[in-house]
């Protein structure tokens, strides 16, 4: 096992001081979920494995170091670093190992923190033939400075309850057996009224809180990211006349999410039993999940607010200009990739005024959008819409207080009836024709 940290800074002073900052969204980017699962109850123990260090490029230096200290500055980890003995080699050098090495590609352009299954020793092994006798001396000794290091223990890492919300399945949870149980539970919590309880169920309980957008590979490349600008295009371009009533990028982008193409927005509903009936459909023999997200009114907008058109617009942007705005106004070409980003924003809103806080695209908001179908309207819809590099933290330091109702698979299918009595169902969630006749098919076949 190895740590990889790819940064984009345009200067060396990270070099110098030997201090780099992560987003906490981009650790652990790139790594395999059984890697994941194997450390989430030990994450500390990660930052005693070796580690490369690499600035973004199609052929970067890549320096050996030891991962000293580990602290949460904001949204950021603070990481600090000792690099062996001044010395790297070239991306180049290695490529023909990156299999191994378990590093792809893509992420050789993008800031992130992963921990890889690759081993260095086939560096090591590799080296024998294809790096200089100094350097292979230096890899060496390197890697014989971990043997007797796997647990390091001078760590001092502030930020690991964070960490641990974030790996831990479900910190906040409850169990609920019939709807009149959950229903009890629900009533029992504080409400705040400075606070919209809203709701999303998950049919398996280890399903994430993200958008389709932010999903990922089992070895964590992402599956849909980096072509965001591509497949909004796409779909616009081929379906032009579908979207000829839309008034926004907003408007457009809930409509490709009826139609399954992966956004950036996550639908919630104001109705807990909504949540329900989608926590016990699908998969059976799983754990369903409902959800229950408490957001500030302040984070409550609507379809035409101007923070929701900044976020909205975000999909125009090419991969390497949203790489660009999240690494902030120290990148140099920061305000040159705004303009691109007010141009699209002006598109919707002409009198748009230039003068978006960086914060307000990398925030979460909740959307309020028209009703534009039948489906928002019997679900009760809204739309979390997630800004570059954000990602739905249990906390109110996060804005977001989450509590986990579960259900265990033997439940199921006595609260399915017991909505049913309800009248939700296939037939109401879903108002069309085809649903409705599956719905009363099924209802009334003869067993």
């Amino acid at each position: 096992m190895y740590n990889l940290i790819v940064i984009g800074y345009e200067d060396e002073s990270w070099f110098e001081n030997g201090v780099v900052e992560i987003a906490t969204t981009r650790f652990l980017e790139y790594t395999k979920e059984s890697v994941i699962e194997k450390f989430k109850d030990n994450i500390e123990v990660i930052y005693g494995y070796p580690c490369l260090i690499m600035k973004e490029g199609k052929n970067p230096d890549i320096y050996l170091c030891r991962i000293s200290t580990v602290a949460l500055n904001g949204r950021y980890y603070e990481i600090k670093f000792k690099i062996f003995n001044n010395n790297c080699f070239k991306y180049s050098d290695i490529e023909s190992l990156v299999d191994k090495l378990d590093i792809r590609q893509q992420e050789i352009t993008r800031t992130h923190w992963a921990l890889k299954e690759g081993s260095l020793n086939d560096l090591l092994k590799y080296s024998e033939s294809n790096l200089p006798g100094n350097s292979r001396k230096i890899l060496k000794d390197y890697l014989d400075s971990f043997v007797q290091r796997i647990h390091i223990k001078e760590h001092l890492f502030s930020s690991f309850g964070v960490l641990s919300a974030r790996l831990t399945i479900h910190n906040n949870t409850e169990n609920i057996e019939s709807v009149t149980d959950f229903i009890q539970k629900i009533f029992s919590k504080e409400h705040n009224k400075d606070f919209i309880n809203f709701y999303r169920g998950h049919s398996n309980s280890k399903y994430k809180l993200e958008p389709s957008i932010l999903r990922k590979k089992e070895n964590g490349s992402f599956l849909y990211l980096e072509d965001e600008n591509t497949t909004y295009n796409e779909l616009l371009t081929q379906n032009y006349d579908e979207f000829r009533g839309d008034g926004s990028t907003f408007d457009r982008l809930v409509r490709m999410q009826h139609f399954s193409l992966p956004t950036r927005l996550l639908d919630i509903s104001t109705n807990p039993l909504i949540a329900l009936y989608f926590a016990c459909k699908g998969v059976e023999e799983t754990t369903g999940d409902v959800i229950s997200i408490k957001v500030p009114k302040d984070k409550i907008k609507y379809f035409d607010s101007d923070t929701a058109t900044c976020i909205a617009n975000l999909c125009k942007l090419k991969n390497k200009d949203k790489e660009i705005l999240s690494a902030g106004t120290t990148e140099p070409n920061f305000n040159q990739t705004m303009d691109k980003l007010y141009d699209f924003i002006k598109s919707d809103k002409p009198y748009f005024k230039e003068r978006i806080k960086e914060s307000s695209i990398k925030e979460i908001i909740c959307i309020k959008g028209k009703i534009t179908n039948l489906r928002i309207n019997a679900q009760s819809g809204a739309f979390l819409m997630f800004g570059l590099d954000a990602e739905l933290i249990d906390g109110e330091e996060f804005g977001f207080n989450i509590i986990h109702y579960l259900i265990q698979d033997k439940y199921k299918e006595e609260i399915i009836r017991e909505l049913d009595l309800l009248n939700i169902n296939e037939s109401t969630l879903f108002p069309y024709l085809e649903n409705s006749a599956k719905y009363i098919s099924n209802k009334f076949r003869k067993i």
